[in-house]
């Protein structure tokens, strides 16, 4: 069976039969949840359950080859376990036949538990989602197999890459100035060297890869060239997508010759913080501090009194958006939020991450044991809901960064 498809999963312990017989065929009606004007029509018949018994509904393609809605029948009978599953359903509305079982069935299995396993049926259109619906979805997490497609939307790299199909196989013909080059060949196996995807023992090595994209950016972006942390950036992007969209998701990210019409996110001028001062990362940081003041102050305080720079830590926060900082897993539900609600909210995971650790940071007794605790924070983390929910308690609104960027 076919890992990337949803399945609705009952699981019943302990319980020795129920039948289900003679079930009329219900409708469904389409809500918000399935904006599309269709019903899904169910029929459950001769069901005999037994104990740790597994119901699995098999979706169907969510459109056929005319991009049109169709239904069809799947029968499965499994030999031994004892039940046998006829359901018709429509190609869209999952999240309608989720709540449709729940609301009408869930009482005939007292010990039962019903739950999603997968999350993709909530994603089949989300292109044509409101921005407002489509942020709320990202909160939850984009599921891994579409994750390279959905960040591609996001920041618009998939309508830059179709308008400039031959741009990135021009640019790595390009010419770029030797001592960049001699740089990001350098920093090529330092680019997490235990991960599968970038070891030199491993199969899925993408290293060359990872050399291309880098080289195309700097031959198409001179003014920026290379710039240190871009390297673990690139990476991350190759991991989830092919090599072409991540360059164009990185130009999107960090180049001045973006195109922030494409992007569904807010993301602010970048590419000042990988120039050669870096004045815009030295400057975001600058607010960071502020904005510590105001939300934490009393661990704004207690760096303040130990002598704790905010860039001996941000900066490295901010120049590679925490890949460097936290566990692959983590870091990918990070990038997801910032993708989606944009660069501004590097600020507020910053603050998630320091309140979250308080308690560590103000029985600190010193600047080096402040700064081993800074450093092991992120390492840590298992949680990057947790961060996330934190970040957006905090109101920080773009107008008000906009202020403080004027004034710094």
């Amino acid at each position: 069976m076919d890992a990337d498809l949803p399945i609705f999963e009952f699981t019943l312990k302990d319980l020795k039969k129920a039948e289900l017989k003679n079930l009329e065929d219900n409708k469904i009606s389409a809500t918000e949840d399935n904006p599309d004007e269709c019903d899904i029509s169910v029929r459950l018949e001769n069901i005999c359950w037994k104990s740790q018994c597994y119901v699995e509904i098999l979706p169907l393609d969510f459109c056929d080859a005319n991009n049109s809605l169709s239904s069809e029948t799947n029968s499965r009978k499994t030999v031994g376990v004892g039940w046998e599953l006829e359901c018709k359903l429509a190609k869209v509305g999952y999240n309608n036949f989720n709540k449709y079982l729940i609301d009408n069935f869930i009482h005939l299995f007292p010990i039962g538990i019903f739950k999603p396993k997968a999350k993709l049926c909530n994603w089949a259109n989300y292109k044509d989602f409101t921005r407002k619906k489509l942020l709320k979805l990202c909160i939850g997490g984009i599921p891994s197999d579409i994750r390279g497609e959905v960040w591609c939307y996001l920041l618009g790299s998939d309508r830059m890459l179709r308008n400039n199909s031959n741009v990135y196989f021009n640019e790595l013909n390009g010419s770029i100035d030797k001592n960049i080059e001699n740089q990001i060949i350098l920093d090529l196996h330092r680019t997490f060297p235990n991960s599968k995807y970038y070891s030199n023992s491993s199969n899925f090595n993408k290293v060359g890869t990872l050399r291309r994209v880098l080289y195309a950016f700097a031959s198409y972006d001179k003014a920026i060239g290379y710039c240190q942390s871009m390297n673990f950036i690139a990476a991350i992007l190759l991991i989830n997508m092919k090599e072409e969209a991540a360059f164009w998701s990185l130009v999107q990210l960090v180049s001045s010759n973006r195109n922030k019409e494409f992007m569904v996110c807010n993301w602010g001028d970048l590419e000042t913080y990988y120039g050669e001062r870096m004045e815009g990362v030295v400057r975001d940081i600058a607010i960071l501090e502020s904005l510590c003041k105001q939300f934490i102050p009393k661990v704004s305080q207690k760096l303040e009194d130990i002598g704790v720079n905010f860039q001996w830590f941000a900066l490295e926060w901010f120049l590679c958006f925490f890949v460097t900082s936290l566990p692959l897993k983590s870091i990918m539900e990070i990038l997801d939020f910032i993708f989606c609600f944009g660069s501004d909210v590097l600020f507020n995971i910053s603050i998630a991450l320091l309140d979250l650790n308080k308690r560590k940071l103000l029985s600190s007794d010193n600047m080096e044991e402040c700064m081993e605790i800074l450093k092991s924070i992120t390492k840590n983390i298992t949680n990057s809901s947790k961060i996330i929910k934190k970040a957006m308690k905090y109101n920080i609104s773009r107008n008000h960064i906009q202020k403080l960027r004027k004034l710094i």
